[in-house]
């Protein structure tokens, strides 16, 4: 019954209308049979359908329940269920939400494809106190890194994965020096909600290097070396490890201050091996990359900016982060393939890019770029 509880259902239940298009929507449920209501976003009342008992569950007393051609194709849509009194419901409040075509729903967690019986949940790939290293010949040192593995790696070993690389990598998973990201956050409840693909996200440490490593070579910096060592020996080792899907369409870099610098170089320079890029709190003082940005022709990547407001007459840079949205805008859609966001009230650190992340993997990373599975 996943999430199911006494409650009252809420929403004016109007019978779903037939149509031979629209979503298709299955759950492993203990309802016998689950009335699934539904409206699309903005809608004020929820329309209801019982669902068709499709196969047997996992365990004795559920079943696979299925529902089809829900809505419309393409539209975001909001359901919730319960039992056939309409006394129980899942989820306890609120309601699901989707925008692609194909939904399972097993144990209050969505999923674009049939999942294993009991995925294990996401995890870390390595031990926070002895952290993987890599001896790069490019920039000659050991340089750790940090793997997080998405819900069900082991049990979907069929499926291949987008990988997102990160900068500053001991603040992103752990507290570092000035506090984390937390970013096991965003990554699970984007993709538990649906709203993000499911990722391989390698955060990739710095070290007393790190300006010169983040910084592009028209400010001074080295960033092309350490694009070197991403290009060449950490993304080749992570595409033998794991099971990586291939390609700028797959691949994408995010960073903050410094790292959003680099973030931005990497793809900027390298938009053959990185079409997603996002820059949070860009350290954009540093002028003369962000001129040559201005300048270039376009890339084909999608981009995605922040800044916030807070912190004394810096502000987060948001004067500057503004101008080199507007300087993207003409080669660049803002909603399509250009995203800018201003954190009210955040400040220059860890906290507020946290705060942020889920929505720059919502942008960079949507759903809808997975096909359905295939109909059956």
């Amino acid at each position: 019954m996943g999430n199911a509880v006494p409650t009252e259902p809420s929403g004016t239940l109007v019978e779903a209308e037939p149509s031979t298009l629209g979503k298709q929507v299955l759950y492993h449920s203990g309802f016998d049979p689950p009335v699934l209501h539904w409206r699309h976003q903005g809608a004020r009342q929820f329309r209801s359908v019982t669902m068709t008992c499709s196969g047997p569950g996992r365990i004795e007393g559920e079943s696979c329940w299925r529902a089809w051609a829900v809505g419309q194709a393409g539209r975001n849509l909001q359901f919730y269920f319960t039992n056939s009194l309409g006394n129980l419901r899942d989820p306890a409040s609120g309601s699901y939400q989707i925008t692609q075509d194909w939904a399972f729903v097993q144990d209050g967690q969505l999923f674009n494809y049939q999942p294993a019986r009991r995925p294990d949940a996401p995890r870390r790939d390595y031990d926070p106190a002895l952290v993987p290293v890599i001896e790069s010949d490019i920039l000659k040192e050991k340089r750790p890194y940090r793997v997080f593995l998405p819900r069900g790696y082991d049990q979907h070993s069929d499926r291949r994965y987008p990988v997102l690389y990160l900068h500053d990598g001991q603040n992103v998973f752990e507290v570092g020096p000035f506090g984390s990201w937390h970013a096991t956050r965003a990554v699970e409840e984007t993709a538990r909600r649906a709203e993000a693909r499911e990722l391989i996200v390698v955060g990739v440490d710095n070290t007393p290097n790190r300006l010169r490593d983040y910084i592009s070579p028209d400010d001074g910096g080295r960033a092309d070396l350490y694009a070197s060592f991403l290009i060449q020996e950490l993304i080749p080792l992570m595409n033998e490890k794991y099971r990586t899907l291939p390609g700028p369409a797959n691949t994408g870099t995010l960073g903050s201050s410094a790292g959003g610098v680099a973030a931005l170089y990497l793809a900027w320079e390298h938009p053959e091996v990185f079409g997603k890029v996002g820059a949070m709190s860009g350290s954009w003082w540093l002028r003369n990359f962000p001129a040559r940005v201005a300048q270039d022709k376009r890339r084909d990547l999608r981009i995605y900016l922040d800044s916030g407001d807070s912190g004394g007459t810096f502000r987060d840079g948001v004067s500057l982060t503004l101008a080199l949205r507007d300087s993207l805008i003409g080669r660049y859609s803002l909603g399509r393939d250009l995203q800018h966001l201003i954190g009210h009230r955040h400040r220059h650190n860890e906290t507020a890019w946290g705060a942020r992340m889920a929505g720059a993997l919502k942008f960079l990373f949507p759903l809808t770029e997975e096909p359905p599975p295939p109909a059956s």
